[in-house]
Parts: C-alpha cells; sequence; structure tokens
C-alpha cells in the first residue's frame, strides 16, 4: 500500500522545461564589443592626429626642398654660364693682347720705314740743295 506523502513535491515541477536566457549577456557582450571597437577607432584617430602634427613641419620641409629645386638648378646653370664667360673673357684678352703685340709691331715698322724714308729724303735734298 502507498502512502499518500504530505510533503512531496509536485511531480508537474519536474517536468518543466528550463531556457537559460543570454539575452542579457549577449547584449553585455555587443555593448562591451561596441565599448571595444569605439575604443580603438578613437585611438586610431588620435594616433593620426598625432602623427599628422608630428609630420607636418616634415612635410613642409620635404615641399619647401621641393622648391628649392628648381633654384638650385637654376644657380648651377648660372654658374655654368659664368665659367664660359670667364674663359671667353680670357680668349678675348689673349687676342687683344695678341692684336695689341701685331699693332706695336706694325707700328715700329711704319716708324721704321718713316725714318729710312726721311733719311732717303733728306739727303737727297741735301745733295740736290748744293
Amino acid at each position: 500500500m502507498s502512502l499518500p506523502r504530505r510533503h512531496a513535491a509536485p511531480s508537474h515541477l519536474a517536468r518543466v522545461s528550463l531556457e537559460l536566457s543570454l539575452g542579457n549577456a549577449n547584449r553585455a557582450r555587443w555593448l562591451w564589443c561596441a565599448a571595444l571597437v569605439g575604443a580603438l577607432g578613437a585611438g586610431a584617430a588620435a594616433t593620426d592626429a598625432y602623427w599628422r602634427q608630428r609630420l607636418a613641419p616634415l612635410q613642409r620641409q620635404a615641399q619647401s626642398l621641393r622648391d628649392t629645386q628648381p633654384l638650385l638648378d637654376a644657380v648651377e646653370q648660372s654658374r655654368l654660364q659664368l665659367r664660359v664667360s670667364q674663359a671667353r673673357g680670357q680668349e678675348l684678352e689673349h687676342q687683344i693682347d695678341s692684336l695689341n703685340k701685331s699693332l706695336h709691331e706694325c707700328q715700329e715698322e711704319l716708324t721704321f720705314f718713316r725714318k729710312a724714308r726721311d733719311g732717303k729724303v733728306r739727303p737727297a735734298r741735301s745733295t740736290t740743295g748744293e
């Protein structure tokens, strides 16, 4: 015979299916992931701003170097033109010296011929005047 249990647990409680709800846990994980992605984005933006600030003087310097390259080329071209002009000037000085030497020789010859002519003419006058 079976005795009725007075304090026995009802049998329908054992048949209740348990559902483990991850709604709050999933939401917390998604919020944590979103916060992590946001922090990484903010960190990347801050790093970008920092490096832009640090590299700005170097970029200006690089730009000024690019701007000075045509000027350096012009200076080099001017130096080459100066050297060519100096060489031409020296050549012209040599030519002038040569022409002055030739002129001096011609003047000496002319003086010699004048003296020879005057020397011949004077004795002839002196002989004819006798």
